[in-house]
Parts: C-alpha cells; structure tokens; sequence
C-alpha cells in the first residue's frame, strides 16, 4: 500500500499545488483558455463572452441566441399552470400623463387623488380559450413548455418588460391564455398589438377558438371601478328577455351553448337580490350562478361568459369593444332606462355617437352573418374599413379564426 503520507512529507508545497491542469478549447475562438461561462456542455473565455449577443428578454448573454430570443427563453421560461392557478394581479397601465415612457406595471389598482384616498381605474382581464380544430384531425405543433414559453414572451409585449400573460390547463379546452389586469388607455397604446400577435401566433401553432369544440372568452372588469349602481344597470340590461336575440348576436354562441356556459336568464331568486349580489360578491355565491352571461362571484372582479372563444382578432377586439362600451354606457343612462325595451336603442346610440373607440364592434353590428340580425349602419366606420382594401373588405368573417383584417389581407397579398 502506498505510503500517501510519506510522500507529502517528501514533496515541495509547489509539487503538491502546481499539477498540471488541461485547458480546454474555447468554443467560440478556438484558443485553449480559461472557461468564464459554461453553456449546454460548452464553454468560452472571458474575451469572447464579452461578445456574445445578448437576449432581448431575460438581457444575458448567450452562445445559443436567434432572433435576439435565447433557447431558454424561447423554450423554457414558462410552463402551463394548474388550473386553480392565480397569480398576484400585475396591474397594466400607462402612466398619468407620460405616454411616451414604458407602461407602468404595479400591484395597485388605483391612484391617489389630491386628498389621498384611492381612486380606483377600469382594468380589463383575458381569458381566452384555444383547442384543436373541431371535427379534424389537425394537432397542435408545439405545446407543454414551448407553448406556455411562447406566450410568455409574447407577454413581455413591446417593451420586453411587461408580464401580461400566462398559460393554465382547463379541462374544457387544450390551453387556456389568461392575461394580467390592464386599462384601456394600455389596451390602445400596447394592448392591441401584443393580442394580435397572439392570435396570430397561436393559430401558427393549429390552435382555434371559434372553430374549437367548446372555447370560449372571458372578459373581467374590476368591481370597484363601477358602482352598485352600474352592475345593477348592467345585470338589467344583458338579462332583459327584450334584449334576448341582441346578447345571443353579440355573443357568437349557439343557443344550447350560451345557456350552459353564460346562461342570460336569470331566475325569480337572482332579480330579488340582484342589489345585494352588485354589493358583495358572496351574495352572488349564495343567489346565482358562476355560469352565467355576468358573474358576479369573484371578490375583485365581474366576469362576462357569454363570448364564444375567438382567435380572430377583429372578434377578439369587438368582445372587449362591448364590455367597455356597456361599462361607460351604464354610468350615463337611469336604471328605469336601462332595463326597460328603450335600453338597447339607448345603447346603439350611444355606439354611434362613439364609434371611433368601437370600430370592431359597430362593423360587427352593422354587417350580419348566419342569420344574425342588424344592428344599425355605421357608415362612417364601413367607409373606413372599405378604404383600407376595397378588394377584400367583402371577405371579412367574424365566425371563423380565420376571417379577420390580418388574415384576409395578408393572403391576398401572397
């Protein structure tokens, strides 16, 4: 047996410290160098990791970088959440005044007023459900993971910082998107381009909404922006049997599916406390349903039901487009207004007297499919849309995925 003892008695310090150590090649130079970083197995020096390019994203360097989207940004940043999933709110919006800045992301819904009490704003939250083509054989490309990493990214939005979205299982569908809280005013100036491009990204992937078996959209509002007084309005309105057909148009659902997901009936027990259910969320536990066309269960949020899942995206924004515009419109009309047979007149008023805010929703109206009725003319907003691309216009479909501007356009364009 070796004596190891014995031999470091008999070695120098230096013999003992300076074993020779191979250096390995650096795999961007070539040089045998020190390895500063290490990436999949490979590694480079320090000259050469000063180099590298660096992630639009998660802003490191990497060997492994196309696109300025690195390989684990691109395909493992994110994965798909259990349902019951519910993150903090990281509530979207544009700073007070400063438009040009990037938007501002906080944990509060509200700002401060000059006599320091919280002024609660409106903020929009998504949940759009997505599926596989119904009756079709045609499969998702990518999902686990890669999905959830694509949407992840598509959520930072154009600034690279934001956190608007993430990815959940749900039963009824292959993936659900849920988005964070977000205004209007983020919607208009960030919003709009970053849903376009999920839509369109997602169907790449052979994803549907409309064309799914059983999707739908969601579309929450924050409780405390509104009164008692406009959720009362609001309930009276969307459950008025006069206003039946109007809810079923704008819905895009089928009947037999609207009355099991977004039921707009509400029955004797639900009218009668429809006041206490505007105040407190668990009332509405307690007196109605969470499928139905407004939910009102939620502490923080009410939730519309009644929209068929969509990934066109003039569908996408005419679903939101309704949302708002019935949230303004209530706070400007009375009660007796809104739950009487005029309110639905009132309200397409009011779409025309505004429609520069609601172009998806008026042409929508304006332009009926499969048998759905018309609800006034708009032609300010036609004329529009028929001076963007007078050969196409004609083509538009908001009951199919695929049938809006981005798609139509572009594929005459091919």
């Amino acid at each position: 047996m070796n004596n190891y003892l014995k031999k470091i008695r008999e070695l120098s310090l230096s013999d003992i410290f300076n074993i020779p150590v191979a250096i390995p090649d650096c795999f961007k130079c070539g040089v045998p160098q020190e390895i500063f970083q290490h990436f999949n197995g490979v590694g480079v020096c320090y000259d050469c990791y000063d180099d590298l390019q660096i992630c639009s994203y998660c802003e490191r360097r990497s060997l492994n970088i196309d696109n300025g989207i690195c390989e684990p940004c691109a395909t493992s940043s994110a994965s798909i959440q259990g349902y019951g999933h519910k993150p903090e709110p990281v509530f979207h919006r544009v700073r007070m005044n400063r438009i040009n800045t990037p938007p501002l992301l906080t944990d509060r819904p509200y700002i401060v007023n000059d006599k320091g009490n919280p002024n609660y704003i409106a903020h929009y939250g998504i949940e759009i459900e997505t599926d596989r083509h119904q009756g079709t054989d045609e499969s998702p490309t990518y999902m686990g993971r890669l999905i959830a990493s694509l949407v992840n990214l598509i959520g930072k939005g154009r600034t690279s910082k934001e956190q608007l979205l993430y990815s959940k299982n749900d039963c009824t569908c292959a993936v659900e998107i849920v988005s964070h809280p977000f205004s209007w005013n983020y919607w208009k100036l960030y919003g709009k381009e970053l849903f376009k491009t999920l839509v369109q990204k997602l169907k790449d992937n052979n994803l549907y909404g409309y064309n799914a078996h059983n999707s739908g959209m969601h579309i929450h509002v924050s409780r405390k922006a509104l009164k008692v007084s406009d959720i009362v309005k609001m309930m009276s309105f969307v459950y008025n049997p006069d206003n039946f057909q109007f809810i079923l148009d704008i819905s895009q659902r089928h009947l037999s599916r609207l009355e099991e997901w977004a039921n707009p009936w509400m029955n004797e027990d639900s009218w009668c406390n429809l006041v206490k259910m505007a105040r407190n969320h668990q009332e509405a536990r307690y007196n109605s349903s969470r499928d139905t066309a407004i939910n009102l269960q939620n502490r923080n949020t009410i939730e519309f039901r009644i929209f068929r899942g969509t990934l066109n995206f003039m569908s996408f924004c005419k679903n939101l487009e309704f949302v708002r515009s019935l949230c303004l419109w209530v706070k400007n009309v009375s009660l007796d207004l809104a739950k009487n047979g005029d309110g639905l007149t009132s309200y397409l008023s009011f779409l025309e007297k505004n429609y520069n805010d609601y172009e998806n929703l008026c042409y929508f109206l304006s332009h009926p499919e499969d048998g759905r009725k018309q609800y006034g003319v708009y032609n300010v907003v036609t004329e529009r849309w028929t001076r963007e691309d007078p050969d196409n216009v004609n083509k538009l479909k908001f009951n199919t995925d695929k049938g809006s501007k981005e798609d139509v356009y572009s594929n005459s364009q091919a």
